[in-house]
């Protein structure tokens, strides 16, 4: 739901029919859409034998979770995970083999 004022109320049903509806109360949803986070590292020509290089970037504000994608060039997603907020960083639980990786964050 976006951002904004909103009421509800319940009614009961059964085989006899529908019943009164209760007293209308009222809510507020007032999120506001996180910005962008920004890469920091890995980046370039990794060391031989980081196998498992540790991601990480620059917090965005609002944001309460990260999705981190992982795409090794010419074969597809290789690994991703979903990091909450406030951490900033991730090691992945798999290997990476020698070749091209692109990261993003969802």
């Amino acid at each position: 739901m976006p951002r904004g004022a909103y009421t509800w109320s319940v009614q009961t049903y059964n085989s006899a029919g529908a019943g009164p509806w209760s007293a209308t109360t009222a809510f507020t949803i007032d999120l506001q859409l996180p910005g962008d986070a920004i890469p920091v590292g890995p980046e370039g020509t990794l060391e031989l034998g980081t196998n498992r290089p540790p991601f990480s970037w620059q917090a965005a504000d609002h944001a309460a979770w990260y999705h981190i994608w992982v795409y090794r060039v010419g074969a597809g997603k290789y690994a991703s995970q979903w990091v909450q907020a406030p951490a900033t960083n991730w090691t992945p639980n798999v290997d990476f083999r020698g070749g091209d990786y692109k990261w993003w964050i969802a």
